[in-house]
């Protein structure tokens, strides 16, 4: 289970260093993609497959908009590793895309982590909408 936050920032090179609780969670083999909000999604290689698998099977089903998340979200997909010092490298166009070019926030998701802007998250932390967030807990059961 990923759970947490945790400030960042990137380095000249664009290399962040991923929390070792998250490193250790991930393991080594670690899947970065797109997501529908302005963030990186990054996956456990067995999470990312059992998804793949999922998203594969609607497309052979002819599911309604698969053919959009696999532009969207399967192709830009890179399967990626830390370095010896916990650094995973986020290509340019990756980090020109969610305009992460120095403090950014990891963020633990239940099953992935999401990259974010500092400034970006700020704002969605600042706008949540409280009353979705209580139906939520009342429907989980998390009081």
């Amino acid at each position: 289970m990923l759970t947490g936050c945790y400030e960042n920032s990137i380095d000249t090179k664009g290399r962040l260093v991923v929390p070792a609780y998250f490193r250790d969670q991930l393991g080594s083999e670690l899947v970065l993609t797109h997501s529908d909000t302005k963030c990186l999604r990054v996956y456990s290689k067995e999470e990312f497959d059992s998804l793949y698998q999922r998203i594969a099977a609607a497309k052979k089903e002819g599911r309604p908009g698969v053919k959009g998340l696999i532009t969207y979200f399967v192709s830009p997909a890179r399967s990626i590793q830390c370095d010896s010092q916990g650094r995973l490298s986020i290509p340019a166009e990756m980090r020109n895309r969610i305009e992460l070019e120095r403090d950014a926030v990891t963020v633990g998701c239940i099953d992935h982590v999401e990259i974010w802007n500092k400034e970006e998250y700020s704002k969605i932390e600042d706008n949540l909408d409280e009353a979705a967030v209580q139906e939520a807990i009342d429907y989980v059961g998390a009081r």
